[in-house]
């Protein structure tokens, strides 16, 4: 396969939405590092960037919705206070674990039917969702067990030749990955400390 490094315009995002339309991973910029993204619901895309990243079959992809109501469509029992967590800190690198709705595909549902989400600042990200009407994946585009990417370069050196396209977006910030917080249960937790950490341990009761 022949992997492109294509500069962000809007001829570039209706590539990238037609790949994924067609069952296809692309590289995407995040408010973080560059992501691997193919639709949320489609089953054999989530099984190519398994095989991609050489990930574990037992580490569900998170996922990236365009907004609140998307979150609504797939997950259910969501508590008051994770909504406070959304409306207070979405969009943006916070990772929410919720309840998933039944028949989601394998591959971003845990063994308890949860899902983990966030609905991304940056532009293209909320753009690629609403356009495809449906969440995306958001793994990190790399290696399992190697560094995050900052820059579609980066992303070449791992994995040309494994995707299609890489959407360059620039260099993005790096830092801390996304917070991710367990809000499926009586008690909120924890899962990574991540970018908002501190913010949220001084806001919300979190252990």
């Amino acid at each position: 396969m022949k992997t492109s490094i294509k500069k962000n315009s809007t001829q570039t995002f209706d590539v990238a939405i037609d790949i994924l339309k067609n069952g296809g991973v692309v590289a995407i910029p995040t408010e973080t590092f560059y992501g691997l993204g193919c639709s949320a619901f489609d089953q054999d895309a989530i099984k190519k960037i398994f095989c991609i990243k050489d990930r574990q079959k037992d580490k569900p992809l998170p996922i990236i919705a365009s907004d609140q109501i998307m979150v609504r469509e797939i997950c259910h029992d969501i508590s008051e206070i994770a909504t406070e967590l959304m409306k207070r800190f979405w969009p943006g690198p916070l990772t929410l674990v919720l309840k998933g709705k039944k028949d989601l595909p394998h591959g971003i549902v845990d063994g308890m039917g949860r899902v983990a989400v966030r609905v991304s600042s940056h532009p293209f990200c909320l753009a690629l969702t609403k356009e495809l009407s449906c969440p995306v994946t958001a793994t990190s585009a790399n290696k399992s067990n190697t560094s995050s990417c900052i820059t579609a370069a980066q992303v070449s050196i791992q994995l040309n030749g494994l995707i299609p396209l890489i959407i360059d977006g620039g260099e993005t910030r790096g830092g801390l990955a996304s917070t991710i917080i367990d809000c499926s249960g009586y008690e909120l937790r924890f899962i990574r400390h991540g970018a908002l950490y501190t913010k949220i341990k001084n806001e919300f009761n979190v252990c």
